[in-house]
């Protein structure tokens, strides 16, 4: 059977909304994730109702801030598997440091390559080598945050794995 699901990650907490329905009979699925320092707490459950109309319901964020919302396409609720945004921006983040390395590196061949003995060359490599220190080190940062979160996504989607299984 042809479903199309929705997918709500919301802020302060680590709370999961997903929700999938067909043409006119709506299958309703949720799951909850809640984290607070090391405490986790799990709970789903799901229900079923009869109904004509063909839009998505909406779902009721409370005081909670939303911050992505992902809807896609399946036949097979229990495989599906979602995305959030974080790739994207830790992804753009990455680039736009590797921008500012290569920028750095142009400015130093620059002032190398057109010396004419009056620039005082040691002062501007200077300067570009402390930039290339902050940007490597800015970039490092990142790396271990891309590499935290994954591992916390893998920890998410495997215990949402297992609750979808039971």
């Amino acid at each position: 059977m042809f479903y199309y699901c929705c997918y709500y990650y919301y802020s302060y907490y680590y709370y999961y909304l997903y929700y999938c329905f067909n043409y006119n009979y709506y299958f309703y699925y949720y799951y909850f994730y809640f984290y607070y320092y090391y405490y986790y707490y799990y709970y789903y459950y799901y229900y079923y109702y009869s109904t004509t109309t063909t839009t998505a319901p909406t779902a009721t964020t409370s005081s909670i801030k939303t911050i992505t919302t992902k809807c896609y396409t399946t036949t097979n609720i229990a495989t599906t598997t979602t995305t959030s945004t974080t790739t994207t921006t830790t992804t753009t983040a990455t680039a736009i440091l590797l921008l500012i390395v290569l920028l750095l590196l142009l400015l130093q061949l620059l002032v190398l390559l057109y010396d004419d003995g009056n620039v005082d060359v040691s002062a501007t490599a200077a300067i570009t080598d402390d930039g290339m220190i902050i940007v490597m080190m800015l970039s490092m940062m990142m790396m271990m945050m891309m590499m935290m979160m994954r591992r916390r996504r893998r920890r998410r989607r495997k215990m949402m794995m297992r609750m979808m299984m039971m």
